[in-house]
């Protein structure tokens, strides 16, 4: 027997209310549904790959340490990260979690969680080259390195040629490298120098201090009741206000903290009648010659008094600081990007990758190929969404450059560095780019 459900009469009126309202409300649904979008297409291009530009956000650094043309820090996870001149490989740090990192003139070495060290750069001197044991910090010269093992002792590698890497024996709180001498805080407070002292840097005075700094040509060092001193090249300078911080740079530049957090930098152009320098209250740098007569120096781009930093890093004609937030902010040259810092949240190129430039290719905006190495390094061409060529280094960070067209022939100069004749891109009418000819 088949059993039939019979609705009644007065529920139908209902029921067809609510089937109708079903239709339309699905018949939208799948109307609505989002159209998908073909990537432009061009002749002889490979297939299309997306390519991620979302970063993590790890901007928060726990420590920065500039060096002469490239800076590198350490991210809170203890990854390190280096921008500027990477002409040795001193700003290709290796994988790992770090616990310090110091940046030399062409190397860079970093201590591991364990207390390890290693560096990366050039190794010409073994500067590069540390040897075994667990160290609690570490130090980066000119050609030469020096570290404190966990028992509190020196110990120094790289180039000795002014004794710059043959320390005393004692127990030390902490050690600073410099360009041919090396300055360390004994565990009483007080500081001793070895190396080169042509211009008295390894002569320090007589006291009880909590923090030291060598440089090019001279050292400087806060006192237990927070006044700095300094001696060599510059000679002793004037001050203003009580620091927490100091760092000597490699030629005379010196940067320092103030007990207010607001970070100040002078330095000395390099000519032997111009030694004496300080910060005036309105941050120009003002010099003294021999004669009397006064000269003004300034880092360009310096910290407003408002600025509140906890570390400072001064490298050659530049430096770099660490903000209350934990965040970084460098000032002075930037002609290698050694003052704009790495982080994982700059932009990356445009998100349409092609993968290898080849002739024929269009690259509209938006979209990227890679050209051929380049002075060994690979280089991506890409078009933003201005219609602009731009031209991306290995780690995805737009070169600052001059942009030329010469002759239908792209040309950037990028520091010392020319890339130049790599290929022949026409720019068109719609902002796109046409690859005409290429060479190897």
């Amino acid at each position: 027997m088949e059993y039939k459900q019979v609705l009644p009469t007065r529920y139908k009126p209902f029921f067809l209310l609510i089937l109708s309202l079903f239709v339309l409300w699905l018949s939208a649904c799948i109307g609505d549904e989002p159209a998908t979008e073909s990537a432009p297409a061009a002749t002889a291009m490979p297939k299309t790959e997306a390519v991620d530009t979302v970063a993590p956000s790890h901007d928060r650094f726990k420590t920065v340490s500039s060096g002469y043309e490239h800076t590198c820090g350490l991210l809170e996870d203890g990854s390190a990260v280096c921008w500027g001149s990477d002409s040795r490989g001193q700003s290709s740090p290796p994988d790992g979690r770090f616990k310090a990192v110091s940046s030399g003139r062409w190397h860079t070495c970093g201590l591991l969680e364990d207390g390890s060290a290693v560096c990366w750069g050039s190794d010409s001197q073994g500067q590069s080259s540390p040897p075994d044991g667990h160290f609690k910090t570490v130090s980066n010269g000119y050609e030469h390195t020096c570290g404190l093992l966990e028992d509190g002792s020196a110990v120094c590698w790289g180039s000795d040629s002014q004794g710059q890497s043959s320390p005393p024996d004692g127990r030390f709180k902490t050690v600073s490298s410099g360009r041919w001498h090396t300055c360390g805080l004994l565990e009483d407070g007080s500081v001793v120098c070895w190396g080169l002292d042509n211009y008295g840097q390894s002569s320090p005075p007589d006291g009880r201090f909590k923090a030291v700094s060598s440089g090019g040509n001279n050292s400087c060092s806060i006192s237990e009741s927070n006044t700095l001193s300094c001696w060599g090249y510059i000679g002793s300078v004037s001050q203003h206000s009580e620091y927490i911080a100091v760092d000597v740079g490699y030629m005379s530049d010196v940067c320092v903290v103030s007990v207010e957090g607001v970070a100040e930098c002078w330095y000395s152009p390099g000519h032997t009648d111009e030694r004496v320098c300080r910060t005036d209250l309105n941050e120009e740098i003002e010099c003294w010659s021999s004669s009397g007569e006064p000269l003004h120096y300034r880092f360009s781009n310096q910290p407003l008094p408002e600025e509140k930093f906890i570390a400072v890093s001064a490298g050659w004609q530049h430096a770099c600081g660490i903000r209350e937030d934990a965040s970084v902010r460098c000032w002075g040259a930037d002609n290698l990007e050694q003052s704009t810092p790495e982080t994982r949240t700059r932009p990356l190129p445009p998100s349409l990758h092609i993968g290898v430039c080849a002739v024929g290719h269009i690259i509209k905006k938006g979209m990227s190929c890679d050209l051929l190495k380049v002075f060994n390094r690979p280089v991506r061409f890409a078009v933003n969404m201005e219609g602009h060529a731009e031209f991306y280094n290995e780690k995805g960070h737009l070169f600052k450059s001059e942009e030329k067209i010469i002759n239908d022939r792209v040309a950037v100069i990028n520091g010392d560095e020319k890339i130049y004749d790599i290929f022949i891109a026409h720019p068109q009418e719609d902002g796109s780019w046409w690859i005409k000819g290429m060479w190897d």
